[in-house]
């Protein structure tokens, strides 16, 4: 169950291409409104949007990492960058 000062994820859409489509984007907040994270990018689809969400709740539940394996940050860079 949620608290309400727990942290939430607020989706909302931005215009992209000049105003000529939408984007879904997404933030984490915290209960006063403090945007704790943001998208790396936008979707022209809610659902991919969702999919992200879902992504970092899935990695947010995972252990905590203090030195980054940077070789593989680079290949989710890389990854990402070659998406359409």
């Amino acid at each position: 169950m949620s608290n309400s000062d727990d942290p939430l994820f607020e989706m909302f859409q931005t215009e992209a291409g000049g105003g000529i489509r939408t984007e879904w984007r997404w933030r984490l907040i915290d209960s006063d409104k403090t945007i704790l994270a943001v998208s790396p990018q936008g979707w022209f689809r809610k659902e991919d949007c969702e999919q992200s969400i879902a992504a970092v709740k899935r990695a947010a539940a995972g252990p905590i990492q203090e030195e980054p394996d940077v070789a593989r940050m680079d290949r989710l860079l890389d990854e990402t960058i070659d998406e359409p």
